[in-house]
């Protein structure tokens, strides 16, 4: 009994030590607002079930959005790029006179008046506009591989000499490393790394084609009228990898045969469809959304992905942009204004 005694009497000191540390956080945690409380709250709870994954609370969309949420994009069009023909007459491959080419001012209205049909093949078409401002007749007197640098504004990268693709190692990819919020996580393209090749390369490309001849439409898939957004993004990805890696890729001087140093292969580029030469070539999945001419709205026109988690190719295609992400958490509440836009 003279023991235990001993033992109370010798924590006093640090029990009141304790207890008035917790009495002093709890008058401060009371002094603080009710949105500070709830911040500290969250901060110090490592327990129970979460129920949104988003920070952004609900009421996020003003009035005056939330008005516009279901206002139909039929008469918005992206930034025109007809300034860009300027930089590009040199390099026409059918004769044209110029001021068909760039002597038209043309307008939003007149675009929207003549937009190509969201199913129509632009090469058989009759003359018409892409939402961008250049019209069919204007793109088949551009040829193969015109200089996409200049239409779209995106510089061709650096050319990286040193590269080895056995020893090259996968960026660090960390997308979480700070408190999640939902938005779209528009960030600054470094072109030069646009494209990424490592030594997991050919070993990649191997994986994706096997699934390929498995899979069908489930991973490769395109829809009519995206023959023109397909070889763009086939072009422009050749161009890129050869103005990267000039050690490894080549195209032809006809510009029809594209050599893989890599693989030691060489693609015939008319004989394959421009998903296919990427399937075959890049490591990357690329989904192909397009303006339909009606309603504005993007819509999954063609693709190649082999990476998909819980969905695939065949269940999205056709699909607009809020179908698509039908399933995610709060993307109609916080997310469909902005990604519409």
């Amino acid at each position: 009994m003279e023991h235990t005694c001993e033992y109370f009497a010798n924590m006093k000191g640090p029990m009141l030590i304790i207890g008035g540390t917790l009495m002093a956080f709890a008058l401060a945690y009371l002094a603080l607002d009710k949105e500070k409380r709830g911040r500290l709250t969250r901060l110090i709870k490592i327990g129970g079930p979460r129920v949104s994954a988003a920070a952004t609370p609900h009421g996020s969309l003003s009035q005056e959005k939330r008005a516009t949420v279901d206002k139909p994009h039929g008469d918005i069009l992206p930034p025109s790029r007809r300034q860009a023909l300027l930089y590009t007459m040199k390099d026409v491959s059918v004769p044209l006179n110029p001021e068909s080419l760039v002597g038209r001012d043309v307008t939003d209205e007149g675009t929207l008046k003549s937009l190509l049909p969201i199913t129509a093949n632009y090469f058989t078409c009759p003359a018409k506009y892409t939402p961008t401002g250049l019209s069919t007749d204007e793109i088949k007197a551009l040829g193969d591989f015109p200089e996409y640098a200049t239409l779209s504004g995106v510089p061709l990268p650096n050319p990286y000499f040193e590269f080895k693709p056995e020893m090259a190692k996968p960026r660090p990819y960390r997308p979480f490393r700070w408190n999640y919020h939902q938005t779209m996580s528009l960030t600054r393209m470094e072109t030069d790394w646009w494209l990424e090749l490592d030594q997991e390369y050919r070993s990649r490309i191997t994986q994706r084609k096997e699934l390929y001849l498995k899979h069908g439409k489930a991973v490769l898939d395109y829809l009519p009228g995206s023959e023109l957004a397909c070889k763009e993004l086939m072009e422009m990805v050749v161009q890129f990898l050869c103005a990267r890696y000039p050690q490894y890729f080549s195209l032809s001087n006809e510009k029809r045969y594209f050599h893989n140093g890599i693989l030691g292969t060489k693609d015939d580029l008319k004989a394959k469809h421009p998903l296919v030469i990427l399937m075959d070539n890049i490591p990357e999945d690329f989904a192909i959304m397009l303006r339909d001419d009606k309603t504005g709205d993007y819509v999954l026109r063609a693709g190649v992905i082999c990476s998909a988690l819980g969905w695939n190719l065949g269940m999205k295609m056709g699909l607009q942009l809020h179908q698509i992400h039908a399933p995610i958490p709060d993307y109609k509440e916080k997310m469909q204004f902005s990604m519409d836009r």
